[in-house]
């Protein structure tokens, strides 16, 4: 019995490894506590172009499940669309382009449930008015969505200024480090890769105050 478990563990692995069958692995949740250190950090927050550009990431990660770098780098202002509730709430929607690893038509087996980002009543820090500030501070002659942030410390910049990001859109390198990064920023030990985003929802809502969790 024991090679033949052997033989179907291998086969499934095997399976999985070629995108055939899907791999069961559990992602590690950010806890509420990394949270607050990142913020105390100033890795995320408002109040400067590189807080305010890991932010509105983090967020868009997490209620749109962006997936790859590839897709994030090519990510443009109009993918992101701003819309208003018939009471008056503000949500955001995120219009998602063919790309080769997702093609519409027949090839998207994707599930197709249009994703929101609701805005936080009373919430300074969550998630609708982040982005909003970030994309007011965007360089308009850059068409991408993600961009290079203007050094805070630098005697040129004004937190006063109105565009807090340079004429150059984030690298592949920088996205597939931004998370890493963070984390070395603000002095944690504990690595985690984008895809522990994804499973930190019910964080950030106990994090934020949410009775219901």
């Amino acid at each position: 019995m024991k090679p033949a478990n052997e033989a179907l563990d291998a086969s499934l692995k095997d399976l999985a490894q070629q995108g055939l069958i899907s791999s069961t692995k559990h992602r590690r949740t950010i806890s509420k506590e990394d949270l607050e250190a990142l913020y105390a950090a100033n890795q995320l927050g408002l109040d400067t172009p590189e807080s305010l550009v890991n932010t509105a990431w983090f967020y868009t990660v997490l209620y749109f499940g962006k997936r790859g770098h590839e897709n994030q780098r090519a990510m443009k202002l109009g993918d992101l669309q701003l819309k208003t509730t018939t009471g008056g709430h503000k949500y955001f929607i995120l219009n998602e382009r063919a790309t080769k690893n997702h093609p519409d038509g027949t090839n998207n087996n994707e599930d197709e449930t249009q994703s929101v980002m609701m805005a936080w009543p009373g919430n300074p820090l969550f998630p609708v008015t982040c982005l909003e500030k970030y994309l007011a501070k965007r360089e308009p002659q850059c068409d991408a969505l993600w961009q290079k942030p203007k050094n805070h410390s630098a005697s040129s910049f004004s937190s006063t200024d109105d565009i807090w990001f340079c004429n150059i859109p984030l690298g592949k390198h920088k996205f597939e480090n931004l998370l890493t990064d963070m984390y070395k920023k603000a002095g944690l030990a504990q690595v985690y890769i984008p895809h522990c985003i994804r499973a930190t929802m019910v964080t950030v809502l106990k994090a934020a105050g949410s009775e219901n969790c």
